[in-house]
């Protein structure tokens, strides 16, 4: 044997040892996009351990408000306009800036045309007495619902 075949069978293990930590950087990889997607579409629950690092354990759904129109309860007076004001249900976070906890939930009466609405609250009977007892004011643009 040549020293020149030693050197080619010392090249091809150098190559073959490279190959090996390459692939091994990309199923590393790949796992970690993969648990990511899982946590994506498997938010945490209460029952569910916290994870060692905060922004692990913060769920989706606590990122993005969802509103949904309810119709008000009986005894809500009508607006200055005449129309039925609209009872809005808020789910999630209602402030973009900041990751929430946990997702919450809270009620508002609005009137879009009027341009008034009540402060939000966590139980829906709050957001109606202030509207009976005229605690308004002007609505945001950022909050409009309808």
């Amino acid at each position: 044997m040549t020293s020149l075949d030693g050197t080619c069978f010392y090249l091809f293990l150098a190559g073959l040892g490279t190959g090996i930590a390459f692939m091994t950087v990309l199923l590393l990889l790949a796992d970690k996009a993969a648990a990511r997607e899982a946590r994506r579409q498997f938010p945490l629950t209460s029952d569910t351990p916290r994870r060692r690092r905060f922004r692990d354990a913060i769920p989706v759904e606590t990122t993005d408000m969802i509103q949904r129109q309810l119709v008000p309860g009986p005894g809500t007076s009508p607006c200055g306009c005449g129309r039925m004001p609209h009872l809005i249900e808020t789910r999630g976070n209602p402030d973009p800036k900041r990751l929430a906890d946990k997702p919450t939930t809270a009620y508002h009466l609005e009137c879009p045309p009027c341009g008034i609405t009540t402060d939000r609250d966590p139980h829906q009977l709050v957001p109606q007495a202030q509207w009976n007892a005229g605690i308004t004011h002007p609505i945001d643009v950022t909050r409009l619902s309808a």
